[in-house]
């Protein structure tokens, strides 16, 4: 599949969509399980690309690894195997090559770990010689990515004497530290914070059934779909109230825009029945990157002037993330003002269909984002629409049960 065309009839929406189950929290579950070496009773695993990815790399556990182009994995697994006896080739691909991990390497060194870059300072691939790590005290800036911090914390409980995490400057993402602390301590682990302090004795993970939630950050796409709609009722089955997910804050962010959601007892029933477009929006993306790609759509597609900041880390996701929006966006008219690495703004325009083909820069959350145009647009073209299957495998045949029509070439 080298491109699909997108088309939507109309500006009315009904649909009944299973969203995909979080990744999120299915990686860490993961490496929780392989820590703890007991299987857990795991329900409604996360079917993208990169859990099954990183299922099967410690199911074979390999000499040789390539994480491809799964951040989570690389991250997760360059902790995991650092405390693990052997000795590992750990590699992805050449966008991973540019994404860099020497916070994470720096960290798991003072723990004992032996790691040596292949290539590049500070970048994958990474030749690792498992052992036994020692714990005490580290600093780690979680700035860059809290991942780095989500893979200390993973395998803080098996490390000697267990460790003491104090996290340095801004935090970037921390709700995905939060989700990592909350699922650790539902399998046993006692977590003791103070301030910047997190501290971990020596302990063990405790099996228990576990049943994943849906992603919020594949939710997202929906919520924008069902604003740019004049009418629009979209049921997203398994959302719940009481979500671990920090991007379930797409619930009060999307009310600005006149989507309302009312959680019934088979998910997430959302309505948009009353155009509400705001004047101005503003959003701090620093906690919750992955809902960029959805609002940059979403306010240029609505002519809503738009000031969204928080977004430096978008540079090192899948593509550059927001110079990705940028330029694919104004293909359409829409006007988009880059103020420095961290802020945007999006200046209001009409956007209007073109016969250019949109790039997705082998990134899922862009392709999925710009799939949403559809319906302002009436018609757009994608290239490569197989890279959404990274985080949301059935994401087009979602589409066409809602009623798009999709052509494959």
């Amino acid at each position: 599949m080298e491109s699909v065309i997108v088309e939507k009839k109309g500006r009315t929406l009904k649909a009944s969509v299973q969203l995909p189950f979080s990744k999120s929290i299915s990686n860490r579950l993961l490496i929780m399980e392989a820590l703890s070496g007991n299987k857990f009773p795991l329900k409604n695993i996360s079917d993208a690309d990169d859990t099954k990815l990183l299922k099967q790399i410690l199911e074979t556990e390999s000499e040789i690894i390539n994480a491809q182009n799964a951040g989570t994995c690389f991250r997760f697994l360059t902790a995991y195997l650092s405390q693990k006896e052997g000795k590992w080739s750990l590699t992805g691909s050449d966008r991973m090559k540019q994404r860099p991990v020497g916070e994470l390497v720096d960290a798991l060194r003072k723990l004992g770990a032996e790691i040596k870059y292949f290539e590049k300072e500070n970048f994958p691939p990474l030749l690792i010689h498992g052992k036994k790590l020692m714990g005490g005290k580290i600093k780690i800036s979680a700035s860059q990515s809290s991942q780095f911090v989500s893979a200390l914390l993973l395998i803080a409980p098996y490390v000697e004497g267990g460790l003491k995490i104090v996290l340095e400057g801004e935090v970037s993402s921390m709700p995905y530290i939060e989700m990592t602390l909350k699922l650790m301590e539902q399998f046993g682990i006692r977590i003791f914070k103070s301030g910047s302090a997190i501290e971990i004795p020596q302990q063990e993970y405790q099996p228990k059934e576990y049943s994943i939630e849906p992603d919020w950050s594949s939710a997202a796409f929906w919520y924008a779909m069902a604003a740019m709609s004049d009418e629009a009722e979209i049921l997203l089955k398994g959302l719940s109230a009481n979500s671990i997910e920090g991007d379930s804050i797409a619930v009060e962010l999307m009310q600005q825009f006149g989507v309302e959601t009312k959680f019934v007892s088979e998910g997430a029933l959302i309505t948009h029945r009353r155009k509400l477009t705001p004047k101005n929006f503003s959003f701090n993306f620093s906690n919750h990157p992955d809902l960029a790609p959805a609002l940059f759509v979403l306010c240029a597609a609505s002519g809503v002037e738009a000031k969204f900041t928080g977004l430096k880390n978008l540079s090192i996701k899948e593509s550059n993330r927001t110079e990705a929006l940028k330029t694919e966006l104004e293909k359409s008219g829409a006007r988009i003002l880059k103020i420095n690495e961290d802020e945007y703004q999006i200046i209001p325009s009409i956007i209007k269909s073109s016969d250019q083909q949109f790039n997705n820069y082998d990134d899922h959350r862009i392709a999925m984002g710009l799939a949403t145009l559809a319906i302002p647009l009436g018609k757009v073209e994608i290239k490569n629409p197989a890279v959404v299957s990274k985080s949301y495998p059935e994401f087009w045949n979602d589409l066409r049960s809602a009623g798009f029509e999709l052509k494959f070439s």
